[in-house]
């Protein structure tokens, strides 16, 4: 029997970028300070005034994201995904710290190659054991077209095995992901997760 593993998905912004390009612009979330300078002359002196600094933040363009759940599937010749990384935060927190997911596996054992093309299919159920493939894409959070930049989501299963503390009962797990971008410029994250069944412990790293 399949059966669903996710509820819900709320997207947050990256907090952080993965360091993989040459050319460095403005990231997102940086703050830019300004000061204006006038110079003139009086009194056949020259005088040089200076603001008060003023300062901005870069923010994202707001532009919609669609979210999607995908499954590894080999014999898919038409949809592939880029994975970069996956991350997860172990206190549930959106700045972090994180700590790798680790190696990403298919069902049978064998691993993905990492920064190469991955066949997948769009799903709404897993199996128990399944890899979970989460995938964003939000142009507006392309910050820096020479990067492969992040981005943080929170993914929910309802209802799993969660009693507040760890173990079995009842209710949510969740699990707080940093997502990476497929490349520079794509505007495309991607991550994963394991699927397990049976108890669940909230923010670690699998879903139940």
């Amino acid at each position: 029997m399949r059966h669903a593993v996710w509820h819900k998905i709320f997207l947050a912004l990256a907090s952080g970028l993965a360091f993989l390009g040459v050319a460095r612009a403005a990231e997102l979330g940086a703050i830019v300070p300004n000061v204006a300078e006038v110079s003139y002359t009086y009194g056949g002196s020259s005088v040089t005034v200076l603001t008060n600094t003023a300062s901005f933040q870069i923010e994202a363009r707001r532009t919609d994201s669609t979210i999607e759940f995908l499954r590894y599937f080999p014999a898919s010749s038409n949809q592939t995904v880029v994975i970069n990384g996956a991350d997860y935060s172990p206190d549930g927190s959106l700045a972090g710290p994180f700590a790798p997911i680790g190696p990403v596996s298919s069902p049978g054992g064998s691993g993905f190659a990492a920064g190469s093309p991955t066949p997948v299919v769009e799903t709404d159920t897993y199996l128990p054991g399944e890899m979970i493939l989460v995938r964003v894409t939000d142009l507006g959070q392309n910050g820096d077209p020479n990067q492969i930049e992040t981005i943080v989501a929170v993914v929910t299963a309802s209802p799993g095995d969660w009693s507040g503390g760890g173990g079995s009962g009842s209710g949510d797990d969740r699990i707080t992901i940093r997502l990476y971008e497929t490349g520079p410029d794509t505007g495309v994250f991607v991550a994963y997760l394991p699927s397990v069944s049976g108890g669940a412990f909230v923010n670690d790293s699998e879903l139940s």
